[in-house]
């Protein structure tokens, strides 16, 4: 099911870009920290397709982005205090995307995580 070790709170947040988003590729890294074979949360992904995304905004990049705060929301608590300013940008990455109300999109998530 796992493909590897959890990544390490650090190893999540040092994946992160200076605009608040994670590139894709990241994906390989939180595959450690989903619970299941399928990373793609159909649900997120259908309401971002509804969404008018800003000229230029990558859905994929967007979703990343969402997956790594529910990840730091969920399955790293006890960093909660250091990951607060990570998801605040990553939520104002989201909004400039086009994302205006990034925690409706957060609450849609089903996948299972590894705490």
């Amino acid at each position: 099911m796992f493909k590897g070790n959890k990544p390490s709170f650090n190893e999540i947040i040092n994946a992160q870009t200076s605009d608040g988003s994670w590139k894709v590729i990241s994906l390989g890294l939180f595959a450690n920290v989903i619970a299941c074979e399928n990373i793609r949360d159909q649900g997120v992904l259908e309401s971002l397709a509804k969404t008018a995304l800003a000229e230029g905004a990558d859905i994929e990049i967007i979703y990343v982005t969402l997956l790594a705060i529910i990840i730091l929301q969920k399955a790293y608590v006890s960093e909660e205090s250091e990951a607060a300013m990570i998801i605040a940008n990553a939520k104002t990455y989201c909004k400039k995307a086009g994302v205006r109300n990034p925690n409706a999109i957060l609450k849609k998530f089903t996948l299972p995580l590894r705490v």
